[in-house]
């Protein structure tokens, strides 16, 4: 479980990081959050959806799906590395973070400190966090810009699911399994109603085109060339065998799983 710190120059006297290539921290990660300007990539990586822990309130979130039950994430291998094509923004500045103070347009920088990559200053490897004037060195100034971008493209791009939500163009996405006992569905996924958007009016495509929610929808429509992809991964995953599937089941209805 992530324990973030914040980091101030104060706090971190004597105090450094390592870099690292280890994608574990997101082992058990479904889906990644997804943001606007990465679709072009994402796309030729993951399958792209939407989740919502209230579909009533049409509140939903743009993700890559990256497993087909929860806490499996099938772009990492055994070893921790990743393995597909592309890495999502929400990785790369790992184990950096913007944490949300009181007031919602305030962050502070984080760092994980559960990874294991906080270490003294001295030791071999280690990077500072500030230098003698008290500012970001610069690889942390970086990651800190990077960052900063990524959550500006987060609220643009949840402007434009809200918009596709608002004119009903996200409908569940109808999917299932085939496991060793028969068929499972796969529920908690929702995709975009193709046939609702070619029947919307030019007024309305204009407005999706302005926000950037059209290019989200189509985004999204030709990802889903990538599930097949994906179930191939799935059932050729090495320790597919070794995990209880009936564990993933929604209790309500055993013959779900339920994201």
């Amino acid at each position: 479980m992530s324990e973030w710190i914040l980091l101030t120059p104060d706090e971190t006297t004597g105090l450094g990081w390592r870099r690292s290539n280890h994608y574990g921290f997101c082992a058990q990660d479904a889906v990644v959050s997804l943001v606007y300007s990465e679709l072009t990539k994402a796309i030729q990586t993951f399958p792209l959806c939407f989740i919502s822990s209230n579909p009533a309130d049409q509140a939903f979130e743009l993700v890559g799906l990256q497993s087909f039950v929860p806490n499996v994430n099938l772009n990492i291998d055994e070893q921790g590395n990743w393995i597909a094509p592309y890495v999502p923004a929400a990785y790369r500045s790992y184990p950096f973070n913007l944490i949300a103070g009181d007031d919602p347009n305030q962050f502070y920088l984080g760092f994980d400190k559960s990874t294991g990559l906080l270490c003294g200053v001295s030791e071999p490897d280690a990077l500072c966090f500030f230098g003698a004037t008290g500012r970001p060195i610069p690889e942390v100034q970086a990651i800190i810009e990077f960052m900063q971008q990524r959550e500006n493209q987060r609220k643009l791009t949840q402007e434009a699911v809200n918009r596709l939500a608002q004119y009903n163009l996200i409908q569940p996405w109808e999917m299932s399994l085939n496991v060793a006992d028969g068929e499972r569905e796969v529920q908690g996924l929702f995709r975009i109603d193709e046939q609702a958007l070619l029947a919307l009016p030019s007024e309305a495509l204009f407005e999706l085109n302005r926000v950037g929610a059209l290019s989200i929808a189509y985004g999204q429509l030709f990802s889903i060339e990538q599930l097949e992809h994906l179930k191939t991964r799935f059932y050729s995953y090495k320790p597919y065998k070794s995990f209880d599937l009936e564990t993933f089941f929604d209790e309500s209805n055993n013959d779900s799983i339920y994201f």
